[in-house]
C-alpha cells in the first residue's frame, strides 16, 4: 500500500485522536509523502476538507505540509462552505413549499447525515442533497400535482435530488427489493431548518450507506467515512434487526463486504458475529476476501475510484470492477438486464397518489 493511501485512511474519521495523530507523524518521518497526491486522492474522494482539518492538528506537533498544498486545501475548503450554504438555502425554500402543501419529506443519504452524523456538513464533497416525499394528510389536485413535478424539476437543478416514496439509488437500478413502506414506519420525526422531517431508523441508515458503498465499488473515502461514523454515532445499533432487513433485502453480500473494507481500511467497531450473521457462503467469502486484499495492497486509491478524472459520468474499467460483480447475486443479474424494458416513468408515481 502507498503511504498517500495508508496517511489518507489514518486521516478519514472525526474522532481523529492523540493515537491518530502519532500515527500520521511516525508514517511521514519513515516515508517520502507525495503531498500533491494526498490532495488530488483527498479531493476525488470527496473528502479533503476533513483530511485538511485532521492534517492541520498534526502541524502543532511538527507536521508540515508544503504551502502551496495547504493553499489548495483551504481554497477548496472554502468553496465547500458556500456551496453548503447555498445548498442550505435551497434545502430550506424546499421543506417550506412541501409543509405548505402537507407533504412529507424524508431525508436520505448526505442530507441525514448532514442533520444527524456529520459535525459539520462541509466536511465531505456531495454531489446533492437527497430527499424523498409523500403525500401528508391531503390529497393534491391533477393540478397541484402538475406543479409540484416541476417544482421537483427545479430544484434538482439546485442542487436537491428529490424522488417520490422511494430513491433510484438505493434500489440500485430496481435490483434491490428494499421495502420502503417499512423504512417510512420505522423512521423517525426530528426538527431541520424549522420543519420536522423524518429520517431512516440507525439500521436502514447504515443499509443505505453500505449500498451506496457498492455503487461506488466499495473503495471510495466518503463512502468508508459514512459507515465507520453512523456505526460510532450508534453504539446502540440494533445488529439483529439490521441483519434481518439485510437478508430480506437480499443485499447481505454486499453489506458484508462493504463491512469487511471498512474494517479493513479506515477501521470501525461491531460485533464481529455480524459477519457470521450475515450469511455468506464460504467460497464467495474466501473470494470477496481475495479480491479486497488484492486491490487493497496492489491498486491506489485514485485507481479504485469508480469515475474517470476526465469525464466523470463515465466509470472506469479496471480491477476495481471485480469486487461488486463478486457480490451480486444471481437475481441481481436477471434484473440488471431486464428492468429497463419495464422501467417506471420518474416520479409516475405521484401523478396517482
Amino acid at each position: 500500500m502507498k503511504p498517500e493511501d495508508k496517511l489518507l485512511f489514518i486521516c478519514t474519521r472525526q474522532n481523529f485522536s492523540d493515537t491518530h495523530q502519532k500515527a500520521v507523524l511516525n508514517l511521514c518521518n519513515r516515508k517520502k509523502i507525495h503531498w500533491d497526491k494526498i490532495y488530488y486522492t483527498a479531493k476525488l474522494h470527496g473528502v479533503a476538507p476533513l483530511i485538511y482539518l485532521n492534517l492541520q492538528k498534526c502541524t502543532e506537533n511538527g507536521l508540515t505540509i508544503p504551502p502551496d498544498i495547504a493553499d489548495k486545501f483551504k481554497l477548496y475548503l472554502y468553496t465547500r462552505k458556500v456551496l453548503e450554504i447555498k445548498w442550505e438555502e435551497t434545502l430550506k425554500d424546499s421543506l417550506y413549499y412541501f409543509h405548505q402543501r402537507f407533504i412529507d419529506v424524508m431525508l436520505i443519504k448526505g442530507a441525514a447525515l448532514n442533520a444527524l452524523v456529520y459535525k459539520h456538513p462541509w466536511l465531505v464533497n456531495k454531489n446533492d442533497l437527497d430527499i424523498i416525499i409523500r403525500p401528508g394528510t391531503n390529497t393534491p389536485t391533477i393540478v397541484e400535482k402538475n406543479e409540484i413535478e416541476d417544482y421537483i424539476r427545479s430544484i434538482r437543478l439546485k442542487g436537491i435530488e428529490c424522488d417520490y416514496f422511494h430513491h433510484h439509488d438505493i434500489i440500485c437500478a430496481e435490483t434491490l427489493p428494499i421495502d420502503f413502506a417499512n423504512i417510512w414506519h420505522n423512521a423517525k420525526k426530528i426538527h431541520c431548518l424549522g420543519y420536522r422531517v423524518y429520517v431512516m431508523s440507525p439500521e436502514d441508515m447504515l443499509i443505505i450507506a453500505c449500498i451506496n458503498s457498492k455503487r461506488k465499488r466499495f473503495f471510495r473515502l466518503k463512502s468508508l467515512f459514512d459507515i465507520a461514523e453512523i456505526i460510532r454515532s450508534y453504539p446502540d445499533l440494533n445488529w439483529e434487526d439490521f441483519v434481518r432487513k439485510a437478508k430480506k433485502y437480499r443485499c447481505n453480500i454486499l453489506i458484508y463486504t462493504a463491512l469487511f473494507v471498512t474494517k479493513k481500511t479506515i477501521g470501525c467497531n461491531f460485533p464481529e458475529t455480524v459477519f457470521k450473521d450475515l450469511a455468506v457462503f464460504p467460497v464467495r467469502k474466501s473470494i470477496i476476501h481475495l479480491i479486497i486484499r488484492h486491490l487493497n495492497l496492489r491498486m491506489p486509491l485514485t485507481s479504485l475510484y469508480p469515475f474517470s478524472e476526465e469525464n466523470p459520468l463515465t466509470r472506469k474499467t479496471n480491477l476495481s470492477l471485480a469486487l461488486p460483480f463478486a457480490t451480486f447475486q444471481w437475481q441481481h443479474f436477471y434484473l440488471k438486464i431486464f428492468h429497463n424494458k419495464k422501467k417506471p416513468a420518474k416520479n409516475r408515481e405521484i401523478l396517482s397518489a
